[in-house]
């Protein structure tokens, strides 16, 4: 019994080690892409989809192999092509491709997947070739309509209506047509990231005095960023706000205090600015930053906030609450009082993984 344990163990060991070799097909992304069929037929449609896909990943050294087994006889499975042809009006199908490896290209494993839109049109020109200057230059907050405008500006051979722009992003955009062939990418620059690095937030000192009672106050204090192109586009490059902040309590107990990042719940000597970051991520972020309680036969409380909101899909707002109250017992002769301010200043978008 033991040999053949033995023997069995070997052959499963080997097989897992083939098998985690081959290439997951599954996993290849490609970027879908233009065939023009002007002067072929229905018949022609694999031959001239798998040339589309090798003529733009030519830089793949995976596509470069299939491509080579492909023309040499191998058997790939082709799924997907369209049974009928496209009008001659640059109308086009979408086809949904998948290629399925043979069982004689052990190397492979998966199924490769990728969208090809096909057109029928004698005038099916490159986009390439008539957006030339693709570096659009600045905007301070991004807009479809002002990404359009540049294009027309710096590319006179394009028309409006020509194209149309999607996965707009805040440091590029994809240009496609119904009308020419391929996708070009077009470049910029934004400020958003800066809107507000020159904006301070403070609020005049809010006060609460209490006696035979519970006394209590609020205050809030926000900048907004519009956004333009939407959460989607500006998660793409930004993950954080960063913001500095320092804030100043008093009670009638033990007076001042100042607090900040290191100091949250106060010190007695005057505290700087330090910085806090908050996720843009989630739809509401809170964090405590300000804490300040006396507790005694009377007692106060003071408690602050730094806070990102989106509002909606297009608006966000960032800055802080501070709640106080305070109670005093009509057994004691002396009122409870105390009261809070806070300041924060510089606030930067922060690039997503670092990317500038």
């Amino acid at each position: 019994m033991s040999p053949a344990t033995t023997v069995f163990t070997n052959i499963n060991t080997n097989k897992i080690t083939v098998q985690n070799s081959a290439q997951d097909l599954s996993k290849l992304e490609i970027e879908s892409f233009d065939v023009n069929m002007y002067g072929f037929g229905v018949k022609d449609f694999e031959e001239k989809i798998i040339d589309g896909l090798f003529e733009n990943n030519k830089d793949n050294e995976i596509i470069k192999k299939i491509y080579m087994s492909y023309i040499r006889g191998a058997d790939w499975i082709i799924r997907g092509l369209p049974s009928y042809m496209p009008d001659k009006d640059h109308s086009f199908i979408e086809a949904n491709i998948k290629m399925i490896p043979p069982f004689s290209l052990t190397e492979y494993s998966g199924i490769l997947t990728f969208k090809v839109r096909i057109f029928n049109d004698f005038n099916f020109e490159p986009l390439s070739e008539l957006i030339i200057n693709r570096h659009l230059g600045s905007f301070r907050n991004p807009t479809e309509e002002q990404i359009e405008a540049a294009i027309l500006e710096k590319n006179s051979e394009i028309k409006k209506g020509d194209f149309y722009l999607e996965d707009l992003g805040y440091r590029n955009a994809k240009v496609h047509s119904l009308k020419y062939s391929g996708v070009v990418t077009v470049y910029y620059y934004n400020g958003i990231e800066k809107m507000h690095e020159k904006t301070t937030i403070t609020n005049k000192e809010i006060l609460v005095e209490a006696y035979n009672s519970t006394q209590k106050k609020s205050v809030s204090q926000f900048v907004t960023y519009d956004v333009h192109l939407g959460k989607e586009a500006l998660l793409k490059s930004y993950n954080e706000v960063s913001l500095w902040w320092k804030g100043f309590t008093w009670n009638n107990a033990n007076g001042n205090r100042w607090h900040n990042q290191e100091h949250p719940s106060g010190k007695k000597d005057e505290a700087l600015y330090t910085r806090i970051t908050l996720d843009l991520k989630s739809t509401t972020t809170k964090v405590s930053i300000m804490d300040r309680v006396y507790t005694g036969t009377n007692w106060t409380k003071v408690y602050g906030r730094a806070v990102l909101v989106w509002i909606n899909n297009y608006r966000f707002r960032v800055g802080y609450e501070i709640d106080i109250s305070a109670y005093a017992t009509a057994w004691n002769a002396q009122w409870a009082r105390t009261s809070a301010s806070m300041h924060m200043t510089t606030f930067t978008l922060k690039p997503e993984y670092g990317l500038g």
